[in-house]
């Protein structure tokens, strides 16, 4: 309703990292979809002639954003609301789901305060090294 038809939205989110230690915390607060996930989002909210481009950061190559685009049909309406929460959908945790959630939690927290410190401090050796 917001893009006219024919035109084009464009997304740029994170992906998973390729670590397995990262990607568990990362998977804890699930804000790294796969790349699979943003193409089913975008068809799901039908979206046509979807495309992705791989994004690197300058200080670490190997860890991954992605560009997403796609394309409002031009003659089609897009899908009703109840559609979209279908294909959407999860199953909610029971109460021992959510212990364990909360577990990961707070085992993600405490890793995020020791890693963003270095994160942040190999970024801003990276750039002094390219400035000199």
């Amino acid at each position: 309703r917001v893009l006219k038809p024919g035109g084009r939205a464009l997304a740029i989110g994170t992906l998973q990292p390729s670590g397995l230690g990262i990607r568990i915390l990362a998977q804890t607060f699930n804000r790294f979809p796969t790349e699979a996930q943003y193409i089913h989002w975008f068809a799901a909210a039908g979206f046509t002639d979807i495309q992705t481009v791989h994004v690197a950061n300058p200080w670490n190559e190997s860890q991954f954003a992605i560009a997403v685009v796609g394309t409002r049909p031009a003659d089609g309406a897009p899908p009703s609301p109840s559609q979209q929460a279908a294909s959407l959908s999860r199953a909610r945790p029971g109460p021992i789901g959510l212990v364990i959630l909360a577990l990961q939690y707070a085992i993600a927290m405490a890793a995020f305060a020791i890693i963003g410190p270095i994160q942040i401090l190999v970024a801003s050796r990276h750039f002094k090294k390219r400035s000199e």
